[in-house]
């Protein structure tokens, strides 16, 4: 009975050897990771100074952070999809959102290249925004935001207009948004 005691112990004192093994290497795993991923890191930022955005570099991007400013000054950030044309970057949202509220107020903004949840990955750009009034102009936003994100934009509208129909609500009235650079009006 002794005996089977001793294997029982020592078998567990082999098991805690192996778990404090893995936990070391689990930890110097991610530290090595960590180490890439901040070198990575440093050479995308060190090239992002050196690389001037302009509207057609954002326009290879997929999403953007707009930022609004309220009356009081302060920014809001939200990540839109927006194309590019003539110029001109449009974006496209509801009626009652409240950055066309807030561009009514006042059409200063700002541009960044970002991710779909909004993280920064590009040098921002002052823009000049307007609410889009023209019916060939809103045309012409529709089609450029549609060339660029077809049917994923599509299947987005349908299932929105789905839901909306489902819950008896009416359905999102779309309107644009026109954005020149900031760069056009200093001259």
């Amino acid at each position: 009975m002794v005996g089977r005691v001793r294997v029982r112990v020592s078998s567990v004192r082999r098991a805690d050897k192996s778990a404090t093994t893995s936990v070391w290497v689990r930890l110097l795993m991610s530290e090595v990771h960590s180490l890439i991923m901040s070198f990575l890191n440093e050479r995308k930022v060190q090239r992002m100074v050196v690389e001037s955005y302009t509207f057609a570099t954002l326009d290879k991007e997929k999403y953007m952070s707009l930022t609004t400013f309220r009356k009081s000054g302060d920014a809001v950030v939200t990540p839109v999809w927006f194309a590019e044309s003539k110029g001109i970057i449009y974006v496209g949202t509801g009626v009652n959102a409240g950055k066309i509220k807030r561009i009514r107020h006042t059409e200063r903004v700002t541009l960044v290249a970002c991710t779909m949840s909004g993280k920064i990955t590009g040098s921002e750009i002052e823009g000049k925004a307007r609410v889009v009034g023209e019916p060939v102009e809103m045309s012409e936003a529709q089609a450029a935001l549609s060339k660029k994100y077809g049917l994923t934009r599509s299947l987005y509208y349908f299932i929105l207009n789905t839901i909306s129909t489902i819950r008896r609500k009416p359905r999102m009235q779309e309107v644009y948004m026109a954005i020149e650079s900031a760069s056009v009006y200093a001259d």
